[in-house]
């Protein structure tokens, strides 16, 4: 299920819906900024879930710039394993 970004009851009720989220960011310093404000907006719509919700990463539109790479970086080390371990390219292919 896919809702707008940012905070909104879609959002929550997708959450409190969903066994699983899956965060789509940009390779660039503007989403990796972001990441200690999703990271509570998750922990704040899964709080008080009998459930285990799991959440991941995946980075859609990742380039061989530095910068992008380097962005990368910052994010695998951040997350971890939550980052899943390949990148959307970023291809005339699959924009909207």
């Amino acid at each position: 299920l896919d809702t707008p970004p940012g905070p909104s009851v879609y959002l929550k009720q997708a959450v409190r819906a969903a066994d699983f989220l899956l965060a789509v960011v940009l390779a660039d310093a503007a989403s990796y900024s972001t990441l200690p404000e999703m990271e509570a907006l998750i922990a704040s719509y899964t709080a008080g879930s009998s459930a285990r919700i799991g959440s991941a990463y995946l980075i859609n539109q990742g380039t061989q710039r530095q910068l992008a790479q380097d962005v990368l970086s910052l994010f695998s080390e951040k997350l971890g394993q939550r980052m899943l371990p390949f990148v959307v390219p970023e291809s005339e292919v699959v924009e909207e």
